[in-house]
């Protein structure tokens, strides 16, 4: 089984294009006059004598910028775990399984990104999953067991209409849950694939509406 890319590249990506875009809204503003500082002269004054010109020159006064930065760096970090909380509030929907507590999500089939698509889609051919179908990614709170992990979804999944399939691991520290509807007409399926080596867990889900 293929792993995903590296998440701290994934987050990390993020974090910086957050801040990027937070720094760039708060830069003030810059009095230039063709690209250089001002440095105006006045005209020189001319006292006349029986045989030379005296100039003399004194320096203008430079305008003085007014503009104050919109956020200071308390108010950029509010900013940004603010962005990170409303992030994570749209990463669910209606249907997702409610979020392993403290866990972080990572992305979703929204998010359009090839690789992660493809791996994917590689479980989800090795699993009997037909398209179309939705994934989401969490990286999970450090001392994660799979233990922890299986207790959790048995105790979430079931009472939103489906019953335990399979329960096994796989190599390299790779385990499985599947989900199936509990009757119905639509078949319904949800897998959890948990990835001891990175701390993460892959969700799978077919028609879940």
């Amino acid at each position: 089984m293929r792993h995903p890319i590296n998440k701290h590249l994934l987050r990390g990506f993020l974090l910086v294009m957050i801040l990027i875009t937070i720094s760039c809204s708060c830069m003030p503003g810059k009095n230039e006059f063709n690209g250089e500082e001002a440095t105006a002269e006045t005209a020189a004054v001319v006292e006349m004598t029986t045989s030379t010109v005296a100039p003399t020159k004194t320096k203008a006064a430079l305008p003085t910028d007014t503009v104050e930065p919109t956020l200071d760096e308390a108010a950029a970090a509010t900013e940004l775990a603010t962005i990170l909380e409303e992030y994570a509030q749209v990463s669910l929907r209606e249907w997702s399984v409610p979020t392993y507590p403290d866990s972080t999500f990572l992305l979703d089939d929204r998010d359009g990104m090839a690789d992660w698509d493809e791996i994917v889609a590689s479980q989800a051919r090795n699993l009997a999953i037909e398209s179309p179908y939705y994934y989401e990614f969490y990286e999970m709170p450090p001392t994660t067991k799979y233990a922890d992990v299986r207790a959790y979804f048995n105790d979430e999944i079931p009472p939103l209409g489906y019953k335990t399939g399979a329960d096994m691991q796989g190599t390299n520290q790779i385990y499985l849950l599947t989900f199936v509807n509990d009757g119905g007409s639509i078949k319904r399926k949800i897998v959890v694939q948990y990835w001891g080596v990175e701390n993460m867990i892959m969700i799978i889900y077919k028609t879940p509406e």
